[in-house]
């Protein structure tokens, strides 16, 4: 099984944000299933912006214990999880597509397609109306997907 993850499903489960339970269970079913896990190359710098913001702003940390523990993060990222890359074509249909509102919503989409990805896995099922995938909430898949 492929499934791509949207970047609010990988940044619950490696800062610990608010629902880091469901995020924690889809990661541990995932791992148990041997899926093979991918992300876009656009949610990995969007995660290192927002995980450098958050070690700034809400644990206060500076200099040198910053980069480590952001470096330290982004490599269990891109150890656990592959990226599922982009060529010019399904960028340019990602950008096209007027059914999405959201471009870069659009974009996660062509490249979980062009990867070919089973599912996506996202907090925000209603971002992806238009999807030639089934879109998931993590408690929607692990409820349909029951070890």
């Amino acid at each position: 099984m492929r499934v791509f993850l949207d970047t609010n499903v990988i940044l619950e489960f490696f800062i610990e944000r608010e629902d880091v339970r469901s995020a924690a269970q889809l990661f541990c079913r995932l791992k148990e299933e041997k899926a093979e896990m991918y992300m876009s190359v656009g949610s990995f710098y969007t995660m290192l912006f927002l995980i450098d913001k958050y070690l700034r702003k809400e644990l206060g940390l500076t200099g040198d214990v910053r980069i480590a523990t952001l470096r330290s993060l982004a490599l269990k990222i891109v150890k656990a999880i592959s990226i599922a890359g982009h060529d010019s074509e399904s960028l340019l249909r990602g950008v096209e597509n007027i059914q999405y509102k959201d471009i870069e919503d659009s974009c996660q989409h062509e490249a979980a397609v062009a990867k070919g990805c089973d599912c996506i896995i996202t907090y925000n099922v209603k971002d992806y109306p238009h999807s030639l995938l089934p879109v998931l909430s993590p408690s929607d898949f692990l409820l349909m997907n029951k070890g």
